[in-house]
């Protein structure tokens, strides 16, 4: 970089001395997802889908439900049943779809990405983690420091 025939060196650039903060959760999630779901997402997800997912992650590792969830997905069979919530499910599978895990990852790590996904969806939303299946069934598999943890890398929030 040049100016007034004095060479500047690259890294010094007035204005930009700090490094770029760290993208939003949406914009994360819009990147893992792509912007296509994450904007289906966006519009349409619910507790309800919430379940679903949390039942797809539940398909990969074995986890029963927990109590509220257990309730939820009694009252899901139903609606599936009818038909009424084939929606949910497709957008729920194409959430876990979207959802990459490192070569070699055991079955019950899977399921704890695809929870942790679910649950950054509902943080994203501003759905509260009470309504949230996937956060729950994950309180139940490990310590909430670790739940809290993994949000907040997610969000950029940890370094």
């Amino acid at each position: 970089m040049a100016a007034d025939g004095l060479t500047v060196p690259d890294f010094i650039v007035p204005g930009f001395s700090k490094p770029a903060p760290e993208p939003p959760l949406r914009t994360v999630l819009s990147t893992v997802l792509g912007p296509d779901l994450w904007q289906r997402c966006y519009t349409e997800w619910t507790p309800a889908h919430c379940t679903a997912l949390a039942r797809v992650a539940r398909n990969v590792d074995g986890l029963a439900p927990s109590a509220g969830t257990a309730v939820w997905s009694t009252a899901g069979a139903g609606m599936r049943w009818l038909g009424v919530a084939r929606e949910r499910e497709m957008l729920a599978d194409e959430v876990a779809d979207a959802i990459a895990h490192p070569a070699g990852a055991t079955a019950a790590n899977q399921a704890r990405t695809v929870r942790l996904y679910g649950a950054a969806i509902c943080v994203a939303l501003n759905v509260p983690l009470r309504r949230c299946a996937c956060h729950r069934d994950l309180e139940r598999d490990v310590s909430g420091e670790l739940i809290r943890l993994g949000l907040a890398e997610l969000a950029g929030e940890v370094p």
